[in-house]
């Protein structure tokens, strides 16, 4: 879903989702990803397993065009 918020001066904000993968995206100069999914992490040493969850992201300076991501 995407729409224009303003005119003057241009924004765009978008929305996008995808709940078989856990994924939610927003977008407003920067890119947001929640994420709602857990991982499996096994430590062989010890043979344990942990269930963590996955870390939101957000990756900033997407229009200015200099990436650069946060966990």
């Amino acid at each position: 879903m995407s729409k224009m918020c303003s005119h003057h001066p241009p924004i765009t904000a978008c929305y996008m989702w995808n709940n078989e993968h856990g994924i939610r995206m927003t977008f407003n100069g920067n890119i947001n990803v929640k994420q709602t999914d857990h991982a499996m992490v096994h430590i062989d040493r010890y043979d344990e397993d942990y269930l963590i969850p996955i870390p939101d992201a957000k990756v900033k300076g997407f229009l200015a065009g200099h990436l650069y991501p946060e966990l």
